[in-house]
């Protein structure tokens, strides 16, 4: 198994199929497979060899592989069985990965503690290091988990975010415009929001039915 198979989009549904999976509708399963927006995701999250990056829903591994390549040390979520197995397999060789098989939320507003004990340690291990959280959100849940990221004791440096383009304009919106929300103003009195690039649903398998957007939150 090859650091790029999980790249395109007829071998990861060859890998898939091979080990019985298939995307979870419900989990808002929809992997991003186009490499060059892999890469922009990693680059826009600014990260070196002393950062610590939280990715919420591994996936496959594929954007995992590559945070592995420019930060100190990831720590992964999976809450899928299959796919953490799959990652496990995939991420076996990276060994400042910590793969975790859990929920993100330990609660609508709560963070799973195993999740921040070990971004903790992790961070611990590299003094002056940064946590940054870096994730292909999965959409069901992206609003509870941005709300409960922002209120973590844990410093966080920096989000970037995939999230659908509806919730993206939801936590950039001025005053006065439609897409203004309670969301939004909670959000920006914490930090400041923008939106880095809209991508379209074929970057995606499988494709959702909407755009979506990285956001840059700091």
């Amino acid at each position: 198994m090859t650091e790029t198979f999980a790249h395109t989009k007829s071998a990861l549904k060859q890998a898939f199929a091979a080990r019985g999976i298939r995307p979870n509708k419900r989990l808002s399963q929809n992997f991003l497979i186009d490499p060059n927006l892999l890469r922009f995701v990693v680059k826009t999250a600014e990260l070196t060899p002393n950062d610590v990056v939280l990715e919420i829903g591994s996936g496959p591994g594929n954007l995992t592989s590559l945070l592995a390549d420019a930060a100190g040390a990831v720590c992964a979520v999976e809450l899928d069985r299959k796919l953490y197995q799959f990652a496990s397999e995939h991420l076996a060789q990276r060994l400042n990965v910590r793969l975790l098989h859990a929920d993100i939320l330990k609660s609508r507003t709560q963070i799973e503690p195993q999740v921040l004990e070990t971004v903790s340690s992790l961070l611990a291990e590299r003094p002056g290091g940064a946590t940054k959280v870096v994730s292909n959100l999965p959409y069901s849940v992206s609003t509870p988990v941005i709300m409960a990221l922002l209120g973590l004791p844990l410093p966080i440096r920096m989000l970037v975010l995939t999230v659908q383009k509806e919730i993206a304009e939801r936590l950039t919106a001025t005053p006065a415009t439609p897409q203004y929300s309670l969301l939004g103003v909670v959000v920006q009195a914490q930090a400041e929001v923008e939106v880095v690039r809209i991508l379209p649903p074929e970057v995606f398998w499988p494709a959702p039915e909407v755009e979506s957007a990285v956001l840059r939150i700091l």
